[in-house]
């Protein structure tokens, strides 16, 4: 919590002062009083590392600074493993071409990830899959086709906790799409759905009868009853129409 100017709150200079004194009154009979910083609860350690972390975050490759103050001490760790869960909670995986470095991160990324989930808990992931922008269209092609959607194949059936889905491509991404992809379609807890404009609706088969929430940014009007006739339970629409062509 910070002020306008960038400054913590009152708030938490308010709580940090009378923790202060607090400790002070405490350690006053002791010869070699303990950092103020290791004297913090938990909750405001915790707060001040969040406020260090840039906005937005994801893991594992963007979040050096958690990696660096876990390093400083144990207490340290151990609130940034077990006491920060939502800030582990964004994950992004970038396809990147074939490189060596690309190969030596491969080696180490499923165990980075496994920490990384970890680490979450119980919080709600969001899990993001990028292409690297230097990777030409063949490759972009083969990537989506046999590498990423034949990874996401074993979840089929078991994505139980699924709640809020963005299915957002490039349109020449898009096009190398095979028809009907299912891999979305039993997924109990799935009610938000945010889709790219040029996605048509039967590209990912989805559980519409229980969707009530859906996103897009240009719909035509025919779309729009489209989507209405999928989803009979749909509560919001967000979209902007755009005029028909001919």
């Amino acid at each position: 919590m910070q002020g306008s100017n960038g400054e913590p709150s009152r708030e938490i200079q308010s709580v940090l002062m009378r923790h202060h004194s607090e400790q002070t009154i405490n350690s006053s009979d002791t010869d070699t009083p303990c950092p103020l910083i290791h004297q913090f609860p938990v909750e405001i350690l915790a707060r001040i590392f969040f406020e260090c972390l840039p906005d937005p975050m994801s893991v594992p490759f963007d979040c050096a600074q958690l990696w660096t103050l876990g390093r400083i001490c144990s207490r340290w760790r151990s609130v940034i493993c077990l006491e920060m869960p939502l800030t582990w909670s964004t994950i992004k995986i970038n396809f990147r071409s074939s490189t060596a470095r690309a190969a030596k991160l491969s080696r180490h990324s499923a165990e980075i990830m496994r920490v990384c989930i970890q680490r979450t808990r119980e919080c709600p992931l969001t899990i993001a899959f990028t292409c690297a922008s230097d990777v030409g269209a063949t490759a972009r092609d083969d990537w989506l086709r046999s590498r990423v959607l034949s990874r996401l194949l074993p979840a089929k059936g078991r994505l139980k906790s699924l709640e809020v889905l963005n299915l957002s491509l490039e349109p020449q991404n898009a096009r190398s799409l095979p028809r009907a992809v299912d891999i979305f379609e039993d997924a109990p807890k799935l009610t938000r759905v945010t889709m790219s404009s040029h996605l048509s609706l039967d590209t990912f088969r989805l559980p519409w009868k229980q969707i009530i929430e859906y996103r897009t940014k240009l719909m035509e009007v025919w779309n729009c009853v489209e989507v209405l006739h999928h989803a009979p339970h749909l509560r919001a629409l967000h979209a902007k129409l755009e005029r028909a062509r001919g």
